[in-house]
């Protein structure tokens, strides 16, 4: 079985590098791909461990889509890496705690703007925090984010990195442009923390371009500070912004110069092979994976990594600790913090039954979401001119058949956006507007776009996050019709729930048909199951990419 787990483990690998064109290192995964068999893990002279895009999910995973468990918090993150960094104090190695950034928009704790989870994450002493997109899309959110004395980047310090993000007052960067973190040895690591070209931030922010950043006096100089550059890139492992930056560290150092692009943003674990000194990796999402990477500066490097599945059983069996000793006073206070905030929040407060699984990869989510759930709940009455659509990313996680919590829902939805209408939009304009947006047009599938008449008037509804595009859309085709906002205290989140606590059963014990109150076009689910069956699905999965393992590149 061992050696079953490391062919696929190398093959998955293998396949990857294809992909990406990396023809000529395409064998090396399969040759050196070895399985993390609990209490190892691939140590080097630099070492970092790794979170990204966790989205507020400081809590874990209490429900997996995968079925595999994932129930580590972040008090279980602070308890594994306080036992890390002493492991590499007897190993006489460096170790750094990182995180690349999407701290918000994700789970109930998150809510409003970050504020009630910015104090869980001040506790966790990361060496680096990098900037996400969704730090800066609402203003609410930097104020959070820039707050002096209690905010993230104030928190952080030097420690808090945007290489390319500045205020669009002062032009000065949000946090820090770079920083040196000293090791052992006489060693010296220069990191930088970029973000992809972003276009649609809060006009508060401007993200400057990587190309123009990278061409900058100060990263020059940066750079040769260090005998080796970590790079957080809020960006896809292949983004092609990825090989910008390498190319111009190449440029400026040479070709010897060990380089580690430790990236995220696409929520899904890969890597690619940049060169021989250089790698690029990604680790997951909401808190499903822990990064481990080791680095060994040898001619040429070796860069191993591992995919660590945050169970806390297995981060126990990693750190080779009993689990009665593995909790720090820290990790333990983490841990009362987040229980004291959920339960200030009432999220985990039941609030209905779900009948069958929601999944934003399933049609019937969106036709329920667009064709019951909006009209309903907004009172539309004149059906037959309604028209809605909703962002292609604004489901995040499964809303799982069975017991609904308050949290379940805003993990499910969790944007909190205002309903606007554009009345009497013929449909001719509408689909102008659609098709004359990039965005939009990328859409189609979050909208009935193939039913749109053009000689019908529309009264068009649609979430916060498209007003601005809507807008000029009209704005071009159209300067007679009105756009408004909803009068609702309804948003994108506190629709679900309101909608789940009048149409389906309270507890999964009532049934549906034990339930007295459904609304007219409300779907059919089926029967509802019992609290005592099991309502987990088992979703087979490719055993390479879930079995922690790390993989050495020479």
């Amino acid at each position: 079985q061992g050696a079953l787990e490391i062919l696929l483990c190398g093959i998955e690998m293998a396949t990857m590098q294809l992909k990406t064109h990396r023809f000529f290192t395409a064998i090396s995964p399969l040759l050196f791909c070895i399985v993390v068999n609990g209490s190892s893990l691939p140590w080097g002279k630099l070492n970092l461990i790794v979170v990204t895009d966790v989205h507020t999910w400081v809590s874990g995973q209490q429900r997996q889509i995968d079925g595999i468990q994932k129930t580590a918090d972040y008090g279980d993150l602070l308890s594994f890496s306080s036992h890390l960094k002493n492991i590499s104090t007897l190993k006489m190695a460096d170790i750094f705690l990182l995180n690349n950034g999407d701290i918000v928009d994700g789970t109930g704790i998150g809510y409003p703007n970050g504020e009630s989870v910015t104090p869980i994450i001040q506790k966790i002493p990361f060496d680096l925090v990098n900037c996400g997109n969704h730090e800066l899309y609402e203003n609410a959110t930097l104020r959070n984010l820039l707050t002096p004395n209690s905010g993230l980047v104030s928190h952080f310090s030097e420690n808090y990195l945007t290489s390319n993000t500045v205020l669009t007052s002062t032009g000065k960067h949000l946090g820090n442009k770079y920083r040196i973190l000293p090791g052992r040895d006489g060693l010296n690591y220069v990191a930088f923390g970029f973000l992809y070209n972003m276009k649609d931030s809060s006009k508060q922010v401007k993200v400057q371009t990587v190309q123009h950043t990278v061409n900058q006096t100060w990263f020059r100089e940066a750079l040769k500070m260090g005998n080796a550059a970590i790079i957080l890139a809020h960006m896809d492992f292949k983004d092609p912004l990825i090989d910008v930056i390498l190319s111009r560290v190449r440029q400026l150092q040479g070709n010897e110069y060990p380089v580690v692009f430790l990236t995220g943003h696409t929520h899904i674990r890969g890597s690619s092979i940049l060169d021989r000194y250089a790698i690029s990796i990604e680790f997951g999402h909401y808190l499903d994976t822990i990064g481990f990477v080791g680095i060994n500066f040898t001619s040429p490097p070796t860069f191993n990594f591992s995919n660590i599945v945050p169970s806390r059983e297995n981060l126990v069996n990693i750190t080779n600790i009993s689990s009665d000793r593995f909790d720090t006073e820290e990790g333990i206070e983490i841990k009362r913090i987040i229980s004291i905030t959920r339960k200030a929040m009432s999220l985990d407060e039941v609030i209905g039954c779900n009948p069958r699984t929601l999944s934003p990869n399933d049609p019937f989510t969106w036709n329920l979401y667009l064709n019951t759930v909006v009209p309903v709940m907004l009172h539309v009455k004149d059906r037959d001119n309604y028209f809605s659509m909703v962002s292609p990313g604004a489901f995040r996680y499964n809303l799982f058949q069975g017991v609904v919590t308050r949290d379940d829902v805003i993990s499910f939805s969790p944007f909190h956006e205002k309903f606007y209408v554009a009345s009497g939009v013929m449909g001719s304009i509408l689909l102008g507007i659609i098709r004359n947006d990039t965005f939009l047009a990328s859409s189609s599938h979050s909208m009935n776009i193939s039913n749109i008449k053009p000689e019908k008037q529309y009264n068009f509804y649609f979430p916060g996050f498209y007003k601005d595009r809507i807008e000029a859309g009209l704005l071009q085709f159209s300067s007679t019709v009105e756009l408004s906002a909803v009068e609702t205290p309804l948003n994108t989140t506190s629709v679900w729930e309101k909608y789940i606590q009048e149409s389906w059963p309270r507890s999964c014990e009532e049934g549906l048909s034990n339930h007295g109150t459904t609304h007219e076009n409300t779907l059919s689910f089926g029967a509802i199951v019992s609290n005592h069956e099991k309502l987990f699905v088992i979703i087979a999965v490719c055993v390479g990419v879930h079995i922690p393992y790390f993989l050495i590149y020479e």
